[in-house]
């Protein structure tokens, strides 16, 4: 499956797919109702939904829109949430630390190995540093 849109847990931002959103069936509403959606503009919103060529047009774009709020919901549940607030500080946490780290294996024979959790599990370190 190719996500028309995700949000990204390490950035907080929300990826797009241009090509899925910019064109359905020679309508080139997509992105444009996508903006919309995103920024909750819906004064701008409904004339497009009204004014739609088709009702699979019309279908798609409440799937877009469905699919701009669901993600919106994931960027709340990640600030609002305890479960999104270890994850945020997490990632923080990694970015924060990853050039020191980084230098500790300039001096090392160990390859850097992704993802950096590869290091936690010492049966899965043994065979990876093996094979390489």
């Amino acid at each position: 499956m190719i996500p028309t849109l995700q949000l990204d847990p390490s950035t907080l931002a929300l990826w797009f797919n241009v090509d899925l959103l910019g064109s359905y069936r020679g309508e080139e509403r997509g992105l444009e109702l996508f903006t919309h959606a995103a920024n909750h503009d819906m004064n701008k919103v409904y004339p497009i939904l009204d004014n739609a060529a088709s009702d699979a047009h019309r279908s798609h774009y409440y799937e877009m829109l469905s699919a701009v709020w669901h993600e919106k919901r994931h960027f709340v549940d990640f600030l609002l949430t305890n479960s999104g607030a270890f994850q945020v500080r997490t990632y923080f946490s990694m970015y924060f630390n990853l050039p020191e780290g980084l230098k500790e294996f300039r001096n090392k024979e160990i390859p850097v190995l992704l993802p950096l959790d590869t290091y936690a599990d010492p049966v899965k370190l043994i065979a990876l540093v093996d094979i390489i």
